[in-house]
């Protein structure tokens, strides 16, 4: 199963540095919050956390701050992805 919240959340990441870039705060919002969904499922705390972090701060577009969570996502999910594929 961990390979599918993986995957999922790989689909999300370019959308979300695109929105990021186009100072879209609603795809920005959507995207998060899809992440933050899948990865409440399997416990995944840390994608979480990150994901309630954009999907707070892209109201306020803040982009430094969602910039680092993006960041901070994409390691997670490697991180995810490399216990799922072992």
């Amino acid at each position: 199963m961990l390979p599918c919240l993986v995957l999922d959340c790989e689909k999300q990441l370019g959308p979300l540095r695109a929105a990021l870039r186009a100072s879209d705060p609603d795809t920005l919002r959507r995207g998060a919050h899809t992440i933050r969904s899948s990865a409440a499922v399997f416990s995944a705390h840390r994608i979480v956390d990150a994901a309630r972090v954009i999907e707070e701060a892209s109201g306020d577009q803040d982009v430094d701050l969602i910039e680092g969570h993006i960041e901070v996502l994409a390691a997670e999910i490697e991180r995810v992805k490399a216990l799922s594929f072992e």
